[in-house]
C-alpha cells in the first residue's frame, strides 16, 4: 500500500454522527435508483417469505457506482475438507479514490449445500451405477402448481463447482458489502442466494419439472389442441408420450443448452408462441416426431439453433422497462418473468459496464454527445473499441465529473 497520503472530501467520509437529512437523503436516493434504473428479477426480487426487496449482484454493483463504492476480497479463507470446498469471503468496501475504508462485507459458500451437492442423474443407469449413500430421491413440491415431484440424484464431485462455491462466495460478500456501507438494509434485504431451503426464486422450470414419477394429473385440454395445459409443468409423461411431445427431461436439456449458449429461454418460448400461433409458448409444446428418417424433429431443430446460431432468438427476447415510481410507500412488485429463469445468467462484464457509465453519464447531466466525446479525448474512437480493461479507468473517468 502506497505511503501517499489522500485528500478525502469531507462530505465523502461517513462521519462518526450523520443527521436523519443525509440519511433520508441517501435512502430516497436509492429508492430513485431502484424505481428509474433497475429492473426487477434482474437487479433485484422479492423472495417468498421476505417482505423486502432482495439485492442482486448487477443492482450492487450499480449501487456501488453511484455511490462511488469500491470493493476488493480483504480475505479468503479456504475451510475446505477432503468431501467439501468451502469459502468464506471478506469483502472490502472502500470510496473509490480514496483508501478510506467504510466496511466490511462477508460471505460464505460451500459444495454442501443442497444446490451444488446433488444434481439430477442424466439416466436411471446412471442412478442404479452409483453407490448408494451417494444418490437419493429428491422430493420436492412446486410452490406455484402445488404439485409434487421426485427426482433421481447423484452427489456433485466437489472439484467440480468448486470455482462455482468460490464466486458465490465472493458475490454474497460483495452484495453485503453494499448493503452495510449504505445502510441498505431499509431498501433492500438478503441476496436471493440466501433463499430458505424448498423456495425457488422466478420463473425456474427446469428445476421445477416433474419426472416421471411425478403425481401431476393429466390435461383434459382436447387431443389436437396446442394449449394442451395452462399450468407450466405441462401434460403427465404419458399424455406427452401419446401427443409426441418432448419430455420433461428434454426440457430440462433444452435450458441446459440455453444456459450454455447464453440464450435467453424465454426467447425461444416466445419464438415457439409466436410459430405455433399461441398466447404463450412452453418448451414442452414441441415435437420429437419425425416426418421421415432424413428429417429432424421440431425438438431437434430448436435444439440445434440454439447451439449453433443462438443470435436468431435475439428479435424474441422479451422487452423489459423499469417498474413506474411507487405513488405510496409499498414497494413494487417484481413482473413474472425473471430474468434469473436462466440459472442466476448475469450481463456480461461490458454489458454491466456500458449500464453503469450510461447511469454516470445520467446522473452527471451530460448527454450521449458528451459522452462519445469524453471517450475519444481518452484515445478511443467509440464505446465499443474500450477493451474491458480498461473499464474502470473510464468508469472513475467520468465518476470525477459527477
Amino acid at each position: 500500500m502506497s505511503n501517499e497520503i489522500v485528500k478525502v472530501d469531507a462530505s465523502q467520509v461517513i462521519a462518526s454522527w450523520e443527521s436523519p437529512e443525509v440519511l433520508t437523503e441517501r435512502i430516497k436516493r436509492m429508492v430513485q435508483i431502484m424505481t428509474k434504473v433497475m429492473i426487477a428479477d434482474k437487479h433485484y426480487g422479492k423472495i417468498p417469505g421476505c417482505a423486502q426487496n432482495s439485492l442482486f449482484q448487477p443492482g450492487s454493483q450499480l449501487l456501488s457506482v453511484a455511490f462511488k463504492l469500491g470493493h476488493e476480497p480483504y480475505r479468503i479463507e479456504d475451510l475446505s475438507t477432503d468431501d467439501e470446498k468451502r469459502y468464506r469471503v471478506t469483502d472490502r468496501v472502500f470510496i473509490q479514490g480514496t483508501d478510506v475504508t467504510i466496511a466490511y462485507g462477508i460471505g460464505e459458500c460451500s459444495s454442501s449445500e443442497e444446490k451444488y451437492m446433488w444434481r439430477r442423474a442424466v439416466s436411471d443407469e446412471e442412478f442404479e451405477a452409483t453407490e448408494i449413500d451417494r444418490r437419493r430421491e429428491k422430493f420436492g413440491k412446486d410452490y406455484k402448481t402445488k404439485q409434487s415431484y421426485t427426482t433421481m440424484q447423484v452427489r456433485t464431485n466437489p472439484s467440480d463447482v468448486a470455482n462455482t462455491v468460490l464466486k458465490m462466495a465472493r458475490k454474497r460478500a460483495n452484495i453485503n458489502g453494499t448493503i452495510e456501507a449504505l445502510a441498505a438494509s431499509e431498501v433492500f434485504t438478503q441476496d436471493a442466494e440466501d433463499l430458505p431451503e424448498g423456495f425457488e426464486f422466478g420463473d425456474n422450470k427446469a428445476a421445477h419439472a416433474p419426472s416421471e414419477k411425478s403425481n401431476v394429473q393429466p390435461s383434459t385440454a382436447a387431443p389436437n389442441s396446442p394449449n394442451i395445459s395452462s399450468e407450466d409443468t405441462g401434460p403427465s409423461e404419458d399424455e406427452r408420450k401419446t401427443r409426441r411431445l418432448i419430455s420433461s427431461k428434454q426440457e430440462g436439456l433444452l435450458y441446459k443448452r440455453c444456459s450454455i449458449s447464453k440464450v435467453n429461454p424465454e426467447a425461444v418460448k416466445n419464438y415457439i408462441a409466436a410459430t405455433k400461433k399461441v398466447a404463450r409458448g412452453h418448451f414442452w409444446l414441441l415435437s420429437w416426431s419425425k416426418p421421415n428418417k432424413e428429417a429432424k424433429s421440431e425438438f431437434d431443430k430448436i435444439l440445434e439453433t440454439i447451439e449453433k446460431k443462438p443470435e436468431f432468438f435475439d428479435k424474441y427476447i422479451p422487452v423489459k422497462t423499469a417498474p413506474e415510481a411507487p405513488k405510496s410507500e409499498a414497494r413494487p412488485e417484481p413482473s413474472e418473468t425473471s430474468a434469473e429463469a436462466t440459472n442466476e445468467v448475469e450481463p456480461t462484464a461490458r454489458e454491466a459496464f456500458e449500464l453503469n457509465l450510461g447511469l454516470i453519464v445520467e446522473q452527471a447531466g451530460l448527454g450521449t454527445e458528451a459522452m462519445d466525446a469524453g471517450i475519444q479525448t481518452m484515445g478511443y474512437s467509440a464505446l465499443s473499441e474500450i477493451p474491458e480493461a480498461d473499464f474502470v479507468k473510464v468508469l472513475n473517468h467520468f465518476s470525477e465529473k459527477l
